[in-house]
């Protein structure tokens, strides 16, 4: 599991259509990108916690590209 929260703790994920959008798109991208497999995203408005499956050691990629 992993849980980041946003720059300086501000609230940056308010909850509006557009924020969602681009988070799960930028999730998306980043988890085709190194073979990593999205079980449960959340995203909170300071913080997101996200649930993944790495079959191939990349999740360290994973977190610096998204």
């Amino acid at each position: 599991m992993i849980s980041r929260r946003c720059t300086q703790r501000q609230f940056l994920l308010r909850p509006d259509k557009v924020t969602n959008e681009t988070f799960l798109y930028c999730l998306a991208e980043a988890a085709n990108r190194y073979d990593v497999r999205v079980v449960l995203p959340v995203a909170m408005s300071n913080h997101h916690h996200t649930v993944v499956y790495d079959g191939e050691g990349r999740v360290i990629e994973f977190m610096e590209h998204f």
